[in-house]
């Protein structure tokens, strides 16, 4: 039986999960390829058995990049997919968003499964109410779920058609439902900070430009260009050493306290379902230290 899991993943937790996952379908199988999204063009997937596609929620929903790689893929009809998702303190519907799309190409998603992970955003701070996350046995049971997949697509391929599990919008916030709809391509330009490049503080290292998912900067041009694609990942930010990418977080930042209540509530609330552990106490989140001030304190350190 032929596998491969297609992952994007930045800042490592996706492809935590995506390798346990892997473990578990190689277990029943005896191999599962894992390719990065970025080298997922060129694979013809109707030759597999099952494939998986995983990536981190951004805005409730699979990042743009993931929706394009969706969107260009072949009618694959009948062929077995699942999904799968890391995130941070909401996962919102973006398993059921990936899942719809797939559907659109004949696909039949038949399982899916998601870990919460630690989250690095410039306008919130950190440590974050997910600080330690993905625990161990949150990836143990990754590698249950790849073992299941496995199973179940040999299973439904012989007429078990009970097996396939698709997501579902259950414990999904209304408001996570609305974000997936409201925070689309078009708005989130309008909405979000512009970044500038400080040319006398960059250093030219390249590092924005080698992390950029979307080739969404080139240093060298005249003026630099930056954020042409972009899918607010912010990875760039996020990782400049000289703090040479700057922005007006101040709006952003204003609406963390707020965003952040919202998230505890969906926590509490998967915490009560056993599927949640805080390893931060969540009185210690402190707003008036998000992480952009975070990197220039400790750049000046």
């Amino acid at each position: 039986m032929q596998s491969v899991i297609v992952v994007f993943s930045q800042t490592g937790n996706t492809l935590k999960l995506a390798e346990r996952i892997r473990e578990g379908i190689a277990a029943e199988w005896g191999e599962c390829e894992l390719v990065a999204l970025e080298k997922a063009g060129g694979i013809d997937f109707a030759e597999y058995d099952l494939v998986g596609l995983g990536c981190p929620s951004f805005y409730c929903k699979e990042p743009f990049n993931v929706t394009d790689f969706i969107e260009a893929l072949p009618q694959l009809d009948g062929k077995n997919w699942f999904v799968f998702a890391s995130h941070g303190c909401e996962m919102g519907p973006v398993l059921v968003s990936m899942a719809e799309r797939l559907a659109d190409k004949g696909v039949t998603v038949i399982g899916s499964t998601h870990v919460y992970g630690d989250a690095f955003l410039p306008f919130y701070p950190h440590p974050t109410y997910t600080t330690g996350h993905p625990l161990e046995k949150d990836l143990d049971q990754a590698c249950e779920f790849g073992k299941t997949m496995a199973k179940n697509s040999v299973a439904i391929a012989n007429g078990q058609k009970d097996l396939i599990a698709p997501p579902t919008l259950e414990h999904i916030p209304d408001w996570a439902q609305k974000d997936r709809v409201n925070l689309s391509r078009e708005i989130m330009p309008k909405i979000m900070p512009r970044f500038a490049i400080n040319q006398d503080e960059c250093i030219q290292c390249g590092q924005c430009e080698d992390l950029c998912p979307v080739d969404g900067i080139d240093i060298s041009a005249d003026p630099p260009k930056i954020q042409d694609p972009c899918i607010y990942c912010f990875m760039c930010a996020k990782s400049c050493p000289e703090c040479a990418i700057e922005a007006d977080w101040s709006g952003m930042v204003k609406m963390a306290p707020g965003n952040y209540a919202r998230y505890l509530v969906s926590l509490k609330a998967a915490e009560a379902r056993g599927e949640f552990q805080f390893m931060v106490d969540p009185d210690s989140i402190n707003f008036d230290d998000p992480m952009h001030v975070q990197q220039v304190r400790k750049k000046n350190a």
